[in-house]
């Protein structure tokens, strides 16, 4: 075979591939509704839960970037599991950084060793962020409201911040009702839910109870059904 022949079949021999990628996941903030949002919370939920029991893993970043809904938003999941550990060899995690105050427990930002439990009332700041800052699919507001204050404050300030918000329950109630955008007004009874499960009486936890992730996921539930039923202001829900 010559060499121009070679060449030939060399051509005639050569694969043109392309990959074709599909997303199939968006973050939390650019949901459709709050049902959406209720269910990308709780399909985070019951993926920590299984990522605890399973793999003994504790994910320890639960945020509003950490959750993602599915493209058809059928579900949510959790992702960057870099900070997570093992439980058997969990030791005290440190205050977290600044862009992370806003969704960290009041136990984290004051330094205690990181529970799972700190992990599940991160599932409820999450839902107060949304609450405070979530105006559509993919928008939030421009406002300085108090949630965003709190990446400027040092850790344990924002922690005093937040014992102040959840341990007086007409605090909290008349809080969000002033600070919650319009778009979120159906989450407000699911935010006062879980506040009451997660903060009892308005205090933290003392000793840990894998019961809660049963309680707060029965409260997502409940809370989408409601939603699901009232007038079609809510677009696709």
């Amino acid at each position: 075979m010559t060499p121009k022949e070679d060449e030939n079949q060399l051509a005639k021999d050569e694969f043109h591939r392309r990959v074709v990628t599909e997303r199939v996941d968006k973050p939390l903030i650019e949901a459709s509704c709050p049902v959406a949002i209720l269910t990308g919370i709780l399909g985070a939920l019951r993926a920590h839960e299984s990522l605890l029991k399973e793999a003994n893993i504790l994910h320890r970043d639960i945020s509003i970037d950490n959750i993602l809904l599915k493209e058809d938003e059928s579900d949510g999941f959790l992702i960057d599991f870099d900070p997570g550990v093992d439980i058997n060899w969990l030791a005290a995690s440190g205050a977290p950084k600044a862009d992370k105050r806003a969704f960290a427990a009041i136990g984290v930002l004051v330094d205690k060793p990181h529970s799972f439990m700190h992990d599940l009332e991160s599932f409820f700041w999450v839902l107060c962020w949304v609450c405070h800052h979530w105006t559509g699919p993919g928008k939030e507001t421009h406002e300085m409201t108090n949630t965003k204050r709190w990446v400027l404050e040092p850790a344990r300030e924002v922690a005093d911040l937040k014992r102040c918000l959840v341990d007086d329950e007409s605090y909290f109630n008349w809080e969000v009702y002033i600070s919650c955008t319009p778009y979120c007004e159906h989450l407000i009874p699911c935010l006062r839910e879980l506040r009451k499960i997660v903060f009892p009486e308005g205090r933290r936890w003392a000793t840990e109870d894998a019961g809660l992730y049963l309680r707060m996921a029965e409260v997502l539930e409940k809370a989408r059904d409601d939603i699901r039923h009232v007038e079609q202001e809510i677009p696709r829900c």
